[in-house]
């Protein structure tokens, strides 16, 4: 396989991709009432699905614990993305949560610093 990624080495994207399919590996652990109940869950929409879609409740549970795995995995790429910025020069990923917030910052030469969260992007120039 040739390799044309020039920001990343392989095993480095390959750890990478190894990490993030062993969080969705987590999610397919057996879910059991106690651990289906720490998630916050709307039952005002649980009564209107099992109304809606006349659905049991082992069904209406069913398809909510699918629905969080689902949301689950989907933050888990999302992370992946955001992760990937750590091979490129001058950036650098806070972890979550942490430095104000940014999901990834970036500074060159110039001291031009560009910040991004959720696709909002803020440039700095120092001394100014």
């Amino acid at each position: 396989m040739e390799w044309k990624l020039k920001f990343i080495s392989e095993e480095d994207f390959t750890e990478h991709v190894r990490a993030t399919i062993e969080k969705y590996g987590e999610k397919l652990e057996s879910f059991d009432v106690k651990r289906f109940n720490k998630n916050i869950i709307d039952p005002i929409k649980l009564i209107f699905d099992k109304t809606v879609y006349r659905s049991t409740w082992d069904e209406i549970v069913s398809n909510e614990i699918f629905r969080q795995r689902d949301k689950a995995n989907n933050n888990d790429i999302g992370y992946f993305h955001q992760r990937i910025f750590q091979y490129i020069t001058n950036c650098h990923v806070p972890e979550n949560g942490k430095e104000g917030g940014w999901d990834v910052i970036y500074k060159n030469a110039d001291g031009v610093t560009m910040q991004n969260r959720s696709k909002t992007f803020v440039i700095f120039q120092e001394g100014k």
